[in-house]
């Protein structure tokens, strides 16, 4: 056959198969999670002349697992199409994509299909949102239902559900307070009382860590979720990890048989994988609560002047009450005391009790009263006293070995050892400006004692005049304000040793500092 170019050309052209797709990107949208979603793809074949094969339709590779195709057609007849299925069924709530790709003899060869999805949303619905039972008597039973709804397009999973009071250790607070016992910290589920604890914690929780290390009653996930308290009881609690379709719902039973102690509310605790409400909280209000008792901490009488190591403060908890008219217990601790002190009440569960200064510093006695049932005071009672020096120092030097010669000295500030400036068996009444020592001495002892110092830093020391020849010397320092003993320190000096720097005394605040330095 003789044809002109263009003319061979258009036969070429018309007798080639071509390809279109309708629509040329398929989006599904939300689809919900156990449900799917099919759309149609209408393959149109534009030539009048040439069949259109096709010869490959898949789902491009890593999307097959959600989108798939049927029934495959094999080919589409001139000027005519054919329909394909492609259906979108999700495997968890994040979107997806994907292509169709067509394989063919039109001209294009392959042609590509966008597919793609939105993301899906859990959601939870929890009816009724809080419970009043009433006042409910002892023996008396009441059951109602709390449904939870999966709103949401994906699966709904009811992690866990579980019951809880508020105010004690391992119970529900609000940031800042609403403990009874403890202080309001971070768990998994919200903000619960945590105290330091020695094992002994309630269900649900264990005596576990914080990130500084810290001990206390804690959520521990590995645990059972606790479904009774005070009365409360799930009966029977969901298994954790429950999964509810879009749509569905499940009934809650909650059963209410207070005993003779289940008093106050309690709550319902929801936990699930819906992102913007994981934790739920429905309350419940059963039998009222007693209400803590009031501590109220005073001196017990005018406050005494000075105070000074030696000195009894007196402290009297006479006001403090219980609003429902109960009998009160007392406990007395120390929220603060000086280092080293190691003052005690005489009488620590008593209403009135006495302690004795043993250093000077800050001091502040605290009170707890507690009622019959448990319930513990809130607030803060609390006595301070600040205790200076007093007036008289005298340090102390005692040893075993009689063989042994040691010297006490008391170095005034800036002196050096040995100088006028230093009391000791040389120099044993040396003139300061003022507060004049004096040293005195015995078998194995020696003293150095001194009325109103001079205001500064005084160094206590001890000296080896002469070493034991049966072995090292064990020495004994003591240091007493008013008479009364505020440190000791002991070394054992071997027989090498020529001095030992034992401590410093900031004078007027009476700090003693340790050196315990043997050279």
């Amino acid at each position: 056959m003789v044809c002109a170019l263009w003319a061979c050309e258009d036969e070429v052209i018309s007798g080639q198969a071509t390809l279109a797709v309708d629509p040329p990107a398929i989006g599904f949208g939300k689809v919900p999670s156990g449900t799917n979603r099919s759309v149609e793809l209408k393959l149109r074949n534009g030539s009048p002349s040439a069949d259109l094969d096709l010869r490959e339709i898949r789902i491009s590779e890593g999307s097959a697992a959600v989108f798939s195709l049927g029934p495959i057609p094999t080919s589409v007849p001139r000027s005519g199409e054919v329909n394909l299925v492609v259906t979108y069924t999700p495997d968890d709530a994040e979107p997806d994509g994907g292509h169709v790709e067509i394989r063919s003899n039109a001209l294009t060869g392959l042609t590509r299909v966008p597919l793609s999805s939105a993301r899906t949303f859990p959601r939870i619905g929890v009816e009724p949102s809080s419970i009043e039972l009433g006042a409910l008597e002892q023996g008396g039973e009441r059951n109602v239902v709390i449904t939870v709804r999966s709103l949401g397009d994906a699966t709904l999973t009811l992690r866990r559900a579980s019951l809880r009071t508020d105010g004690y250790p391992g119970e529900a607070c609000f940031e800042g307070g609403g403990c009874r016992e403890g202080v309001c910290g971070e768990s998994r589920s919200g903000p619960i009382c945590v105290k330091p604890c020695d094992g002994g914690c309630p269900a649900g929780f264990a005596c576990l860590a914080d990130t500084l290390g810290q001990m206390g009653c804690r959520e521990d996930g590995a645990t059972t979720a606790p479904t009774q308290t005070r009365g409360f009881q799930l009966s029977p609690a969901p298994a954790p990890g429950l999964d509810l379709l879009p749509e569905a719902s499940i009934a809650l039973p909650l059963r209410y048989a207070p005993g003779v102690m289940d008093r106050g509310p309690a709550q319902l605790v929801l936990e699930s994988n819906d992102p913007d409400r994981e934790v739920v909280v429905v309350n419940l209000t059963g039998r009222p609560s007693d209400l803590p008792p009031v501590a109220i901490a005073n001196l017990d009488g005018p406050a005494p002047s000075p105070i000074q190591p030696g000195t009894i403060i007196p402290l009297s908890g006479t006001g403090s009450f219980d609003p429902d008219g109960l009998p009160i217990t007392y406990r007395w601790r120390f929220a603060l005391r000086p280092e080293g002190s190691r003052a005690q009440f005489a009488d620590p569960t008593a209403e009135h009790t006495t302690f004795t200064i043993d250093r000077p510093g800050d001091y502040l006695a605290a009170l707890t009263v507690s009622d019959p049932g448990g319930l513990s005071s809130t607030n803060d009672a609390k006595v301070a006293a600040s205790a200076g020096a007093g007036h008289r120092v005298r340090a102390e030097l005692s040893w075993d070995r009689a063989e042994a010669d040691l010297d006490l000295h008391l170095v005034s500030p800036g002196a050096p050892v040995g100088s006028l400036g230093d009391c000791y068996q040389d120099n044993p009444n040396p003139s300061w400006a003022q507060g004049d020592p004096t040293w005195t001495g015995g078998a194995a002892t020696e003293a150095i004692a001194v009325t109103d110092p001079d205001a500064g830093v005084y160094t206590v020391l001890v000296r080896v005049a002469a070493a034991s020849p049966a072995g090292p010397v064990a020495a004994t320092v003591r240091l007493y304000l008013e008479d009364v003993l505020v440190a000791e320190n002991q070394a054992v000096l071997p027989v090498a040793a020529r001095d030992w720097d034992v401590a410093t005394l900031s004078w007027p605040s009476g700090l003693y500092s340790t050196l315990d330095t043997i050279r």
